[in-house]
């Protein structure tokens, strides 16, 4: 919880928050407690706490999202993207070159 009730409290009026980085960065139900309020315009989401137990527990910010709130969750894939996986395969490759002493196909 980098990011929390006195965090968003200092944040201007009409601002939206984003957090793609990881979602214990940021205390999700002070957050929603701002949206609530209207003291936070909206919010963008591409990682929330504890994402594994989604399903298996109740979580405030899709519960929030769920009802027609301000809030934008998409899936945490941004290792999916084209590039990342092909810079992931050739990374991968070297290793294996560098690890088994093999000759890289050219």
């Amino acid at each position: 919880h980098l990011i929390g009730a006195a965090e968003l409290d200092r944040l201007p009026a009409g601002a939206f928050v984003v957090n793609t980085a990881r979602g214990e960065i940021l205390d999700e139900v002070a957050l929603v407690e701002r949206l609530r309020s209207g003291a936070v315009a909206g919010a963008a989401v591409d990682v929330i706490a504890n994402e594994h137990r989604v399903g298996v527990d109740s979580h405030p910010l899709i519960e929030y999202a769920n009802a027609g709130g301000n809030v934008l969750i998409t899936p945490h894939i941004g290792g999916a993207a084209e590039e990342a996986i092909a810079q992931t395969d050739a990374f991968i490759a070297r290793k294996w070159i560098a690890a088994f002493g093999l000759q890289p196909i050219r």
